[in-house]
């Protein structure tokens, strides 16, 4: 199996030479393989359609990225694969609804990473058998709000609902929608003022950010990359300008500004790699500004930034001045 980041690829050689002999009639064999470097610790459930996973047992619970589980029996038939975050039900990174596993059968269910860092994808191989694919066929996406005076924001992806009616500033969380192209409406105060076709990837992640005045709405829709930083002491931390009628802004992290900066509204910064053992202070200025539009400080003692989060500083209208939000996204 090739895996991996697409400038770090990996090999990893998984053994098919079971004896089919061995295994019970009414029984297959299944081993769960974690080839992502991003996703983190996830369980893997097989159950009936209709169970709950808050009262399921993991079929395979805390599988680390890069690890082979060993083989274990189920009994034949199919099956709904269901993929979360380690002791997290509500955190669906893979929804399948029937997996047929077949008598006497070895199966090997690969899961391989989508391309926002989060959700993921599966492949079953069955030894001396067939391959099939198992696409997520979901995005995730989640509401900035941040337009003036306060004004009430809401957002679907086609039928979706990203986020019911809420005052800005504010950042709601991820919400899973269909991959492809849909139409992506964002009403203020009840009133639609933006409906755009828009596509969203299998697997990607994304910010809709509305800001401007309720006369005026504007909304930019922003990738979001939430694939773990690649070294252990490192997190990764952004800026989304979200204020209109403010001079382009600069992150900063304890003092030093990171480029590229001046970021005009609208618009994310790139991801910077910031040392999570050192930072404590992250400050957002303005071209225009003597003093910084938001600071957040570590407590005493303490570091701001966790070894692999990633975070992103909004600033956000709503309020008589611009409004930072610091949001840790993974």
């Amino acid at each position: 199996v090739v895996w991996g980041r697409e400038t770090a690829l990996r090999l990893s050689t998984l053994p098919e030479d079971e004896d089919a002999a061995d295994i019970t009639a009414g029984n297959a064999r299944v081993r769960l393989f974690n080839a992502t470097v991003d996703t983190g610790t996830v369980d893997v459930f097989l159950t009936a359609t209709n169970v709950n996973l808050a009262d399921a047992a993991a079929t395979q619970g805390s599988l680390t990225s890069g690890s082979l589980a060993g083989y274990r029996d189920i009994s034949t038939g199919t099956y709904r694969l269901r993929i979360t975050g380690e002791k997290n039900p509500n955190d669906v990174r893979l929804d399948i609804p029937a997996v047929t596993l077949n008598e006497k059968t070895f199966n090997t269910i690969v899961i391989t990473a989508g391309a926002g860092g989060v959700l993921v994808n599966g492949t079953l191989i069955v030894q001396q058998g067939a391959v099939t694919a198992f696409k997520g066929n979901k995005a995730r996406v989640r509401l900035a709000a941040g337009v003036n005076d306060a004004a009430n924001v809401s957002a679907t992806v086609g039928s979706t609902t990203v986020s019911g009616s809420v005052s800005s500033p504010r950042v709601g969380g991820y919400v899973l929608v269909d991959a492809g192209t849909a139409d992506l409406t964002v009403r203020v105060n009840g009133v639609a003022t933006s409906v755009t076709s828009r596509t969203f990837a299998d697997g990607g992640d994304y910010t809709v950010l509305a800001y401007g005045t309720s006369a005026a709405t504007q909304v930019s829709l922003l990738a979001d990359d939430n694939r773990l930083p690649s070294t252990t002491a490192r997190a990764k931390v952004r800026l989304v300008n979200g204020t209109l009628g403010e001079s382009p802004m600069t992150l900063s992290l304890d003092y030093q500004p990171l480029q590229p900066s001046d970021i005009t509204v609208g618009n994310a910064s790139t991801y910077y790699a910031a040392d999570s053992t050192t930072a404590t202070r992250i400050e957002i200025s303005s071209l225009t500004s003597t003093e910084p539009l938001f600071f957040t400080v570590a407590a005493t003692d303490g570091k701001l930034l966790q070894s692999q989060g990633v975070y992103t500083v909004f600033m956000l209208g709503g309020k008589a001045a611009s409004e930072g939000v610091f949001r840790r996204d993974r």
